[in-house]
């Protein structure tokens, strides 16, 4: 049975999919490789580089907050800059637009771990623009389906966080 189109996958369904045994990893799922075979219905899956999952939030999506939860504190770099992309990697709205902006590396280390940053109070010159229009009593719309994107200010060396972002599908929703 073919994995959805959108959605959460987890990597056990991956797995179920195309095999491979043990803990799995995403590294054994390159198209062409000892589980993915090298045809044209497995075209979208890379054959070599960065084998990531990505989630896009759909377009016309109500944005309603952000959640930066660190899992392990983060180390390297000074500052960490986090928004909506297109695919192709184009910001969408102005470059203001972001979740979080300037997010310190003294707000995300260990004395972070287990905590959760919201985009909306935020205290980063830019945070919560993306948000702005929805706190003002406005719709925060999301033109263009988005992925999001986090650009960091120096080397970052170590740090794994869980980014949820909570919206609504307004057109899935005005469809039902």
């Amino acid at each position: 049975m073919p994995l959805q189109a959108s959605g959460r996958i987890k990597l056990s369904e991956i797995a179920t999919q195309f095999g491979g045994s043990g803990s799995h990893k995403l590294s054994e799922y390159y198209r062409g490789g000892a589980n993915v075979e090298d045809t044209n219905i497995n075209g979208n899956i890379p054959a070599s580089g960065t084998n990531k999952l990505i989630y896009t939030v759909p377009a016309n999506s109500v944005i309603l907050q952000g959640y930066f939860l660190v899992q392990t504190a983060f180390a390297g770099g000074t500052s960490y800059d986090i928004d909506f992309v297109t695919s192709a990697g184009a910001a969408i709205g102005t470059g203001s637009d972001k979740l979080w902006d300037g997010l310190l590396l003294a707000e995300i280390d260990s004395s972070a771990v287990g905590t959760a940053i919201l985009s909306s109070t935020h205290t980063g010159t830019n945070s919560g623009n993306v948000l702005a229009g929805y706190a003002a009593g406005a719709e925060c719309i999301l033109a263009s389906a988005g992925q999001l994107k986090v650009a960091a200010t120096g080397t970052f060396t170590a740090g794994v966080a869980q980014i949820i972002v909570q919206y609504i599908d307004a057109p899935a929703l005005l469809a039902a």
